[in-house]
C-alpha cells in the first residue's frame, strides 16, 4: 500500500512523503470521503489547508485537504483529519442571485440543463479547482440560487435526477467532476465464508412521507395542473398517509413543480435501507477483478440460505487502519431511492411492509424474484405475514436450505439450515417440523387437519407455559399423573365414583362422597 503524499502548496506536486503510524479511511460515493491519519515526528510538517494524495490498499486513490491538526507533544504523534477537496467548494460563494437565464446564456429563460448549470457554476470558483467532465443527464429545471457556496448548489441539483453520482478524476488539472448514471451492472462481489464475515441491515423510515404538498415560488402550489388535487402521493396502500410539505422556491412553474415533487415523491415513498457489511478486501491478494471492492460500483451479496442475492450499489468503504490491516473492511450497500431487492427487506423488518403485525395466512399477488434458487428453480411467493415461501413438487415451505424427500408415504421436507419451525403441506396434512432430521428429535411430527376436527400425534407432547382451554368439556383418557400445585374446588361430579375408605383427601384437604339426586351422580364435597 503507497504512504501518502503532501503536495506543495495547491499544486499535485509532491513535497514529501507521509509516515503513518495508523490511518483510518472511509471512502464514500458522494465525495465526502475523509481519513484520520496519526503520522510520526519524522513526517514532513503538514499545516492546515494542506494537500494530500490518499491511497486506499485497494488502489483507489482520491485528494483530500487537512481540516484539523493535533499534536502529542508526550508522544510526538500528530492527527490530521483530512476531508475530500470536494468540500473546498464550499469555500467559494457565488455572491447575488443566479438565475437560469444567468447560467444558460439565453434572454428570457426559465430552465436550465443541468449540465449547463453545473459549468457556470463551477466557472464561478474564486480559485479554479475544478472542469466540468461527463454529465449523463439532460434534466432541466428552473433552479435560482442566491449569495449561496458552490458546493451546497451542486448538491442541491442533484436532488432533481435519480440515480446520479459524481466521480472524480485527479490525473487531470484542474481536476475533472463529472455527474454520471450509476451503474447497472456488478463488477464485484461478497460471499459469505470467503470475503464476508458480518452482515448488518438497517431499516429507517425517519425520511420517509408518501404524500407530498409541493410549494414553489410565492406560494405557487400544484392544484391547475393536477386535476384540483393540491398533494402528489406514493405507496399510501403499504405504508399509510406520512404527509410532508416540500419547497422549491426557485419552481416558478406549476408543471416544473409537479415533475420536481413526483421525483422527490419517487425517492422517499419508502424506507431507506441499507446493509453494512464487514469482510475483507481480497483484490491485492487474489487479483481477481471481482475482489476489488469500489465505492459507486454495483456489489452483488448471494445469501444463499434465504434464497437471495443482494445486488446494490456500494456507497461507502471504510478500513479502521488500513496501514495495520489492509484488508479489513467495513462497507455500505444501500439503494438510497428504493429500497433492497426481494426478501431482503423482509428480513430487516420481519413483517413485510403491513400496518399490522405478522398476520394471518392471506396471500397477496404473486411476486417473482429475480434470485439464486435449487436446481429445480422453484417458485417464489410473498404472503402477508412475510414469510418467502417456495413451491416444490407441490411441497410448500418456509423458504431456507432444505431437500425434498420422497418416500412411499408422500413428499416430505428437512431444513437443512433453518431458523425456526418450519411449515409445510403435502396433500391434505400439515406438519411442524423443526431443522434437523424429520425421522427424529421433532417437536410435532404431525398435524391432521380436516376443518372440523384437530389431531396431535406425537410421542410426547410438552406444553411449557400457561395452557388455557376456553370450553374443555370432556377429556377422554387416562391421567396418570394430575399435578397443579394448590388446586382445589368446591366439589367434583362424576357418574360413577368409588373411594373404597369413604373420603377422599387431596393436598390436605378432605372429600368425602354423596349421592345428589339433582345432579344425578357422586359428589366429593369438602369436609
Amino acid at each position: 500500500m503507497k504512504n501518502p503524499i503532501l503536495l506543495a502548496g495547491h499544486s499535485m506536486t509532491p513535497a514529501g512523503m507521509l509516515r503513518p503510524v495508523s490511518m483510518q479511511l472511509n471512502l464514500r460515493a458522494d465525495g465526502q470521503s475523509n481519513a484520520t491519519i496519526i503520522v510520526d515526528a519524522e513526517s514532513p510538517e503538514v499545516n492546515i489547508g494542506s494537500w494530500i494524495q490518499v491511497w486506499a490498499p485497494n488502489g483507489e486513490m482520491c485528494v483530500m485537504y487537512v481540516k484539523t491538526r493535533r499534536v502529542n507533544y508526550n508522544t510526538g504523534q500528530i492527527t490530521l483529519n483530512a476531508e475530500h477537496v470536494f468540500r473546498l467548494l464550499e469555500n467559494m460563494i457565488v455572491f447575488g442571485e443566479i438565475t437560469p437565464e444567468t447560467m444558460s446564456g439565453t434572454a428570457g429563460a426559465t430552465t436550465v440543463t443541468i449540465g449547463a448549470a453545473i459549468g457556470y457554476l463551477l466557472g464561478r470558483q474564486s480559485e479554479v479547482l475544478f472542469q466540468r467532465g461527463q454529465v449523463d443527464f439532460s434534466t432541466a429545471q428552473g433552479w435560482k440560487f442566491q449569495n449561496s457556496d458552490i458546493y451546497s448548489d451542486l448538491r442541491n441539483m442533484t436532488e432533481a435526477v435519480p440515480d446520479c453520482q459524481w466521480e472524480f478524476d485527479f490525473a487531470t488539472w484542474p481536476w475533472t467532476v463529472s455527474l454520471k448514471a450509476w451503474p447497472v451492472n456488478a463488477t464485484m462481489e461478497m460471499r459469505m465464508h470467503r470475503n464476508l464475515s458480518t452482515l448488518q441491515i438497517t431499516v429507517d423510515r425517519s425520511e420517509m412521507y408518501t404524500r407530498a404538498y409541493p410549494m414553489g415560488k410565492n406560494n405557487l402550489h400544484i392544484d391547475d395542473v393536477n386535476s384540483g388535487m393540491p398533494y402528489v402521493e406514493m405507496n399510501t396502500a403499504t405504508w399509510g398517509v406520512v404527509s410532508q410539505v416540500i419547497m422549491e422556491s426557485s419552481i416558478s412553474d406549476p408543471a416544473l413543480l409537479l415533475s420536481w415533487a413526483q421525483n422527490q415523491l419517487r425517492k422517499n415513498a419508502q424506507p431507506k435501507v441499507s446493509v453494512s457489511i464487514s469482510g475483507l478486501e481480497l483484490s491485492q491478494s487474489t487479483g481477481e477483478a471481482m475482489d476489488r471492492l469500489t465505492t459507486g460500483r454495483i456489489c452483488r451479496v448471494p445469501l444463499p440460505e434465504y434464497s437471495t442475492t443482494v445486488t446494490e450499489r456500494l456507497v461507502e468503504l471504510s478500513w479502521k487502519n488500513c496501514m495495520a490491516e489492509e484488508e479489513a473492511i467495513t462497507c455500505t450497500l444501500a439503494n438510497e431511492h428504493k429500497t433492497l431487492s426481494g426478501m431482503l427487506y423482509e428480513i430487516a423488518t420481519g413483517n413485510g411492509g403491513s400496518a399490522g403485525g405478522r398476520g394471518g395466512g392471506g396471500k397477496k399477488a404473486a411476486v417473482e424474484h429475480e434470485c439464486e434458487l435449487g436446481d429445480d428453480e422453484e417458485k417464489i411467493e410473498e404472503f402477508e405475514n412475510a414469510d418467502i415461501w417456495v413451491n416444490r413438487d407441490s411441497v410448500w415451505a418456509v423458504c431456507g436450505s432444505y431437500d425434498v424427500i420422497t418416500t412411499s408415504q408422500g413428499k416430505t421436507l428437512r431444513v437443512k439450515e433453518g431458523t425456526a419451525l418450519k411449515l409445510m403441506r403435502n396433500g391434505s396434512e400439515w406438519g411442524l417440523y423443526d431443522e434437523g432430521n424429520l425421522t427424529g428429535g421433532i417437536c410435532i411430527n404431525k398435524i391432521n387437519d380436516d376443518q372440523t376436527s384437530l389431531t396431535i400425534r406425537a410421542s410426547k407432547i410438552d406444553l411449557q407455559g400457561y395452557v388455557t382451554a376456553t370450553d374443555l368439556a370432556t377429556v377422554n383418557g387416562r391421567i396418570d399423573d394430575l399435578y397443579a400445585g394448590n388446586a382445589s374446588a368446591n366439589y367434583f361430579v362424576t357418574t360413577g365414583l368409588s373411594i373404597p375408605s369413604g373420603e377422599f383427601k387431596y393436598h390436605g384437604k378432605v372429600y368425602t362422597e354423596h349421592y345428589s339426586s339433582t345432579i344425578g351422580g357422586y359428589v366429593l364435597r369438602r369436609t
